[in-house]
């Protein structure tokens, strides 16, 4: 996202975030209401200031880990829906801040959705969508891959907030051009597609070592863990030496099957640095999806 607004200067750019790190170097403001500020509202009626100032950085951090459900994302649209987080501290933040256009990154949540609608509405302002993901066309459950009565009312909710929202976009950005065709076929705003090449810094005398060094980095979800060690396995018929370096975070489970494997090396996570230094002191980089049908389906517009 950063990326797409490298040409606004950041003091015109402002953010409305529900958790994550505010970074002063690509926006100005900040205004962030966490799940638990919305449920507290809900509850209690309250009415908290989300500003975020630079010198003090009053950020939630507390995400719920967990499993999603269908039930467990319905209620927290009701709990968002319903809630008083849209409060007057809100209102007077929006004004001072005046925007002119609304970004919105399309996820599988109404409330973004329809806040941003709102605001697009009381002062006549053009929105932008950005995505990277099909989630108001996924008429199955994506979550618990069974059939629930709450996926498929969520899932309409989701629909009706997409329809309201294109009704303000102006235009829809996307990451490929199948996702793009998908949106602007079910929507009629105009939409483009754009590549973002990967921001990697350069080193200057990289170069490899004397063995072969094969390197995973990245998501261990959606078990790209198994076709992972897939490919350690068949790495290691082709030349017994060779394991494969995977980082990344997992859950227990997850690692304990990779360090189960005795064709990979699991280093864990590490930060943007090391990525660096990986990619650069490796002989091939390596790229994973699980390609059983479920998954195949649920990814057919992802791009990594």
């Amino acid at each position: 996202m950063a990326r797409l607004t490298d040409c606004i200067e950041i003091q015109q750019k402002s953010q409305f975030f529900v958790y994550g790190i505010p970074d002063f170097n690509e926006c100005g403001k900040f205004y962030q209401v966490s799940d638990n500020d919305a449920l507290q509202s809900f509850i209690k009626r309250t009415k908290k200031d989300g500003e975020v100032n630079s010198l003090v950085l009053n950020v939630s951090q507390v995400k719920n880990n967990g499993r999603k459900t269908p039930l467990k994302m319905l209620l927290r649209e009701i709990v968002w829906r319903y809630g008083s987080w849209d409060n007057m501290y809100l209102k007077k933040w929006i004004d001072e801040i005046n925007p002119s256009c609304i970004l919105v990154v399309g996820g599988d949540n109404c409330f973004i959705l329809d806040f941003a609608r709102k605001v697009a509405q009381d002062r006549n302002l053009p929105v932008v969508l950005y995505s990277t993901e099909e989630y108001p066309f996924k008429n199955y459950n994506y979550v618990t891959r069974r059939w629930s009565i709450f996926y498929l009312i969520w899932w309409h909710a989701l629909r009706r907030s997409y329809k309201k929202l294109a009704k303000y976009v102006k235009a829809g950005v996307f990451n490929t051009e199948e996702l793009m065709k998908l949106y602007e076929k079910a929507y009629g705003f105009k939409c483009y597609s754009i590549y973002q090449a990967s921001d990697i810094d350069w080193m200057e005398n990289s170069s490899l070592t004397g063995y072969i060094k094969v390197s995973y980095l990245g998501n261990l979800g959606l078990n790209r863990h198994k076709a992972l060690i897939q490919i350690a396995e068949v790495l290691h018929m082709i030349c017994p030496e060779i394991k494969l370096d995977i980082y990344g975070r997992a859950s227990e489970s997850v690692e304990k099957e990779l360090k189960d494997c005795p064709f990979v090396n699991f280093k864990g996570f590490v930060s943007y640095e090391q990525v660096v230094n990986v990619i650069h002191g490796s002989t091939l980089i390596v790229h994973a999806e699980y390609g059983d049908e479920f998954y195949t389906r649920d990814l057919k517009y992802a791009f990594s």
